[in-house]
């Protein structure tokens, strides 16, 4: 590993040449288009083999034995999912190794976007990180663009009806209608960040036709996809900044509402083997087409880590809503419940004389032992309420008379 990690690009190439020249496979390649292609391919499996013993050497030499011979046809696919704040993004960044993968800047982006990652197997040169980033197609974007328009000027309607019925002397400028929370105020507050505060006017009054022929979101859909590459994690960083939150976004608008998925590969040695880790949103997501997919995700996904704070983990809805009482019993009647964990994050914060408090705990209690009777708290809660409602049947043979606990636990984590 120390010989691959002190390789230039241009002795990557050499090496590679001089190996293939000796392959019998490669001398009878009477095509030379395909003779370059084939040492191009070489290389660049080279450089982000290499660019990965650099990034973590101990963790690559383990992780390059579990590297499949041939191509993988379909990757291993982990989806990560959470509410906002449940902590999906610093997970994510511990497992691949980084400090931090997306710009901290960007955090309306991270939090609403789908994130895939994976290891990035043919590296060009200079490049170690690759980001792709998938916008909405224009006709995505139209139809809700109408439906939020249409939202909107419902909303508008029957505010001004209202107070007709009422012969309330109301402003209509004042906007009184939009009431946040609502359906419509969550239009606008989407549609303001698209189109920024220039178009306000279009925005309040629901002028589909004016949006819909917007240059720079025009522009910006008719891209489809994007590709950055760059030499680290912060360049990429940057770049991403750059892209997706540009400046005067209050003004002109910004990027990330139009954003359908991006993906980013790296040289990280966890993921060598062909697993692909996928941080996605909650279900409860505005945006139509990105649900979708999540949603997609989800039926395909070979395993999915459902995330939360320990501080709410018990009653998390989003964690909740994705196990239904059908859910459950599918994955127990098909011996699939190995495919389904949930992630407990930021127990490292805790405040002692509130969980002695909640816990019923002594005074005397110590800070460990408080951490680790609230870990065993949630671990019994969680596992309660995923075997709740299910058939004696179809729980695990080591839960004696179905309402013990036994020697199985839910895979709290």
């Amino acid at each position: 590993s120390g010989i691959l990690c002190s390789l230039t690009d241009i002795e990557i190439d050499n090496l590679v040449l001089f190996s293939l020249t000796n392959i019998s496979h490669f001398r009878i390649m009477h095509n030379n288009g395909e003779r370059v292609k084939y040492i191009s391919k070489m290389s660049a499996s080279l450089r982000a083999l290499r660019n990965t013993f650099i990034k973590d050497a101990s963790a690559s030499a383990s992780a390059a034995l579990s590297i499949p011979e041939t191509e993988v046809e379909r990757p291993f696919k982990i989806v990560v999912i959470g509410g906002t704040g449940a902590g999906k993004s610093t997970l994510l960044n511990a497992l691949i190794g980084e400090a931090v993968l997306l710009p901290t800047n960007c955090m309306r982006a991270c939090t609403s976007t789908i994130v895939e990652l994976s290891y990035l197997t043919e590296a060009c040169v200079g490049e170690t990180y690759v980001a792709t980033i998938e916008y909405l197609s224009p006709e995505e974007w139209a139809a809700q663009l109408d439906a939020m328009c249409r939202t909107i000027a419902l909303a508008r309607k029957t505010f001004l009806e209202q107070c007709r019925i009422n012969k309330t002397e109301d402003d209509k400028k004042e906007n009184n209608w939009l009431i946040a929370g609502t359906p419509a105020s969550d239009a606008v507050v989407r549609l303001r960040s698209v189109y920024g505060h220039s178009m306000e006017e279009s925005i309040m009054t629901a002028d589909a036709i004016t949006l819909h022929c917007h240059p720079r979101v025009l522009k910006v859909l008719s891209c489809q996809k994007i590709q950055l590459a760059a030499a680290s994690a912060p360049e990429l960083s940057l770049k991403l900044t750059k892209e997706i939150d540009p400046e005067n976004q209050s003004i002109n608008g910004t990027h990330w509402p139009l954003i359908k998925r991006v993906s980013i590969q790296g040289p990280w040695a966890t993921l060598m083997g062909g697993l692909h880790l996928i941080d996605a949103p909650g279900l409860h997501d505005d945006n139509m087409a990105r649900a979708d997919v999540v949603r997609c995700f989800l039926r395909e996904a070979d395993a999915i880590l459902l995330v939360s704070t320990i501080k709410r983990a018990a009653n998390d809805k989003t964690t909740k809503d994705l196990m239904p009482l059908e859910f459950r019993r599918g994955l127990l009647s098909s011996g699939r419940l190995g495919q389904l964990a949930f992630v407990a994050t930021q127990t490292d914060e805790l405040v002692p004389s509130e969980i002695r408090r909640n816990l019923h705990l002594a005074n005397s209690t110590s800070p460990i032992e408080c951490a680790v009777a609230r870990n065993t708290y949630t671990k019994h809660r969680l596992t309660e309420d995923f075997f709740r409602g299910v058939e004696m049947g179809l729980l695990p043979i080591n839960r004696e008379g179905g309402g013990a606990f036994g020697s199985f636990q839910f895979p709290v984590f």
